[in-house]
């Protein structure tokens, strides 16, 4: 009976472990912020301070905006979605330029 209480107690213990360490993003550098609105940035991206980013091509800027709102923003000029490590992608948004031509030449 003794055995099977600290085996219950170890198990939990573990399981608390395992969800509390769940919830911190170990892929950021200590000391960095780790979101920009819903967008987590992982290392080697960075935003803040300059040596959260592997070099300046990851730095990422953080800006607010009038509703308050958080925009994640890849050299200035590209709102960034999402960045996921596992799959090697950064998913920006850029504007979409088109001609309409009316007669073919």
């Amino acid at each position: 009976m003794i055995l099977q209480r600290w085996v219950f107690l170890l198990m939990m213990l573990l399981l608390v472990g395992a969800t509390t360490g769940a919830t911190a993003n170990p892929d950021v550098k200590p000391g960095c912020q780790e979101k920009c609105g819903d967008v987590s940035v992982p290392y080697p991206f960075g935003i803040g301070e300059p040596g959260c980013a592997m070099n300046d091509n990851f730095f990422l800027n953080c800006n607010s905006t009038d509703d308050s709102q958080q925009l994640l923003w890849f050299r200035q000029t590209m709102p960034t979605r999402n960045i996921s490590l596992r799959n090697g992608t950064v998913t920006v948004e850029i504007g979409t330029s088109f001609d309409c031509y009316d007669h073919w030449l």
